[in-house]
C-alpha cells in the first residue's frame, strides 16, 4: 500500500528564509533515506521572464540576486526517494478570482499514521506563511470580478426596462448590438486588469533579496489602496447609472 495525497491552501502568503527553512527541515525528518543513503531533493524556481532556475541547497536559493525580470514567481520543493513529497509555492489561474490555489503539497508515503504526522507538521508551518485576512480579501477581489458585478447590473437594469427579463419585448427596435457592445467591454477590462491586480496584491511574496525591498514599496502603496477603491467605485457607480440611463433610452 502506498498512499497518494495532494493537498491546496488558497489564502494569500508570504515566503522568507526562516519559513521556507521549516519546510525543507520537516522533509528532511521524514523523508531522509535510512542509513545514510544519498536521498534525492531539488528546489526548482520559475523566473518572471519565464526561465527556470534549480538550486543546489538552501544556502544558494537565498543567495540568489531575486530581483527585477530574474525574480521568483514559483517555487518548487522536491524531497524523498522511495517515500517523497514535493511542495510548490504557486497560484493556479481562476476565471473570477485572482487565483484559487498558493500551496500544492503532494505526499507519497506507505504508512497512513507517518502521513497524518506530516501533513499535520506541515499545516502548522504553512499557517505561519498566511498573509492578513484583509490582504487576503483584497487578493482574491479581482477587478475581472467587480467588471463582472458591473456588467450584471446593467445587463439586468436594460433587461428590466425593455422588458427581456419578462420575456415581454416592450419595444419593437431593441439594439442587441449595444449588449454585445458591453459584454465585449466587460471582458476586454477583466483581461486588462489582472495582471494589474496581482502585482499590487500579488498572491505569494518570496521575500529576500531585492523583491524584499520591491515588496516593502508595495505595502506603503496598499495602505491607501481601499480608499482609493473606495472612492473610485463611487465615481464609477455614478458614471455606471449615467451609461445605463442613456443606453436604456435608445432601445
Amino acid at each position: 500500500m502506498k498512499l497518494d495525497v495532494k493537498f491546496k491552501k488558497k489564502y494569500a502568503i508570504s515566503l522568507d528564509e526562516e519559513k521556507i527553512k521549516q519546510v525543507f527541515s520537516i522533509l528532511e525528518e521524514y523523508f531522509s533515506e535510512p542509513n545514510g543513503e544519498a536521498t534525492f531533493s531539488s528546489i526548482k524556481a520559475l523566473l518572471k521572464n519565464e526561465a527556470t532556475i534549480k538550486f543546489e541547497s538552501m544556502e544558494e536559493l537565498f543567495k540568489y540576486d531575486n530581483s527585477g525580470e530574474f525574480r521568483i514567481v514559483e517555487l518548487w520543493i522536491n524531497y524523498g526517494t522511495y517515500d517523497c513529497c514535493t511542495v510548490s509555492f504557486e497560484y493556479g489561474f481562476h476565471w473570477l478570482f485572482t487565483y484559487n490555489s498558493t500551496i500544492v503539497t503532494t505526499i507519497q508515503i506507505g504508512d497512513k499514521d507517518r502521513f497524518l504526522e506530516i501533513r499535520d507538521k506541515l499545516e502548522r508551518t504553512f499557517v505561519k506563511m498566511r498573509m492578513p485576512y484583509r490582504y487576503i480579501l483584497m487578493s482574491k477581489i479581482s477587478l475581472s470580478l467587480l467588471m463582472n458585478i458591473i456588467l450584471i447590473a446593467i445587463l439586468i437594469d436594460i433587461s428590466i426596462k425593455s422588458g427581456i427579463l419578462n420575456f415581454i419585448t416592450t419595444s419593437s427596435n431593441v439594439n442587441f448590438f449595444g449588449y454585445f457592445l458591453l459584454l465585449a467591454f466587460g471582458v476586454s477590462l477583466q483581461f486588462a486588469f489582472r495582471s494589474i491586480w496581482t502585482r499590487v496584491y500579488p498572491p505569494i511574496q518570496f521575500l529576500w533579496g531585492e523583491e524584499a525591498k520591491r515588496m516593502n514599496n508595495l505595502a506603503r502603496i496598499r495602505r491607501n489602496i481601499f480608499w482609493v477603491v473606495f472612492i473610485g467605485g463611487t465615481i464609477v457607480g455614478i458614471a455606471v447609472g449615467v451609461f445605463v440611463n442613456l443606453i436604456s433610452k435608445t432601445l
